[in-house]
């Protein structure tokens, strides 16, 4: 179920996630749309930095994730949290034992027809929440090949439209910058994720564009992301 996380994945995303303000501005639209006494299960959760910043916005959350990994980060980091983190391996198991008002799904999970957009809006009582990436080029590498496909928000609109589906979207622009310890990790950051270039178009790359933040190197990456909220009714 969803992304495989690995101690390098988990290093890479942490050391960003904490430099950045995109889980803040997530949040205020939240708020917007989603009033706090809605309880949310947040599929796909990962390291959790979105689930933290609502559960202390005030709402109620059931993290889920399919990675042993993810909750033992989730022990190291967000203790007081730990027990609200619930690993399955199965879709099924976990809407068998519970069904929320919103289900929230953070670049998780491909929506792409109507199947697939009502398997995911009839598991919630009344809003689906879908994060997706905003548009091509958004990427810490523009030049990659990437072996992870990415849906953008234009073509869930379509979907949306032709189904006659309630909905609001926004646009979430932020700093993502990927914080790392050397050149060299740059170079395995990268190759981690494109790994269908060449080490030397992206040691290239990596010289061209990492700089040096106090005691860390930097590739700048600028996330854009788009944010639905589906209603069932």
């Amino acid at each position: 179920m969803g992304f495989h996380w690995t101690k390098n994945s988990i290093k890479w995303f942490h050391d960003s996630a904490i430099h950045t303000d995109f889980y803040t501005k997530l949040v205020e639209l939240i708020k917007e749309n989603i009033p706090t006494n809605e309880e949310i299960m947040d599929l796909g959760c990962g390291l959790g930095f979105l689930t933290r910043d609502l559960i202390e916005a005030g709402y109620k959350v059931l993290a889920v994730d399919s990675s042993k990994e993810i909750k033992k980060y989730w022990e190291d980091n967000f203790k007081e949290l730990s027990d609200k983190v619930f690993v399955s391996k199965s879709e099924e198991e976990i809407f068998m034992d519970s069904q929320k008002d919103v289900l929230l799904m953070s670049f998780y999970g491909r929506i792409k027809n109507q199947e697939t957009l009502y398997h995911y809006l009839n598991k919630c009582n009344d809003t689906l929440v879908y994060i997706v990436k905003a548009k091509k080029g958004s990427s810490i590498y523009p030049e990659g090949k990437s072996k992870r496909h990415k849906v953008v928000g234009d073509n869930l609109k379509d979907l949306l439209d032709e189904e006659g589906l309630s909905y609001k979207s926004y646009i979430v622009d932020s700093v993502f910058d990927q914080y790392l310890d050397s050149p060299e990790e740059g170079v395995k950051f990268v190759s981690h994720y494109y790994p269908f270039n060449t080490k030397e178009e992206i040691e290239n790359y990596v010289m061209m564009n990492i700089r040096k933040e106090d005691n860390k190197y930097v590739l700048p990456y600028d996330k854009s992301a788009e944010i639905f909220f589906i209603r069932r009714r």
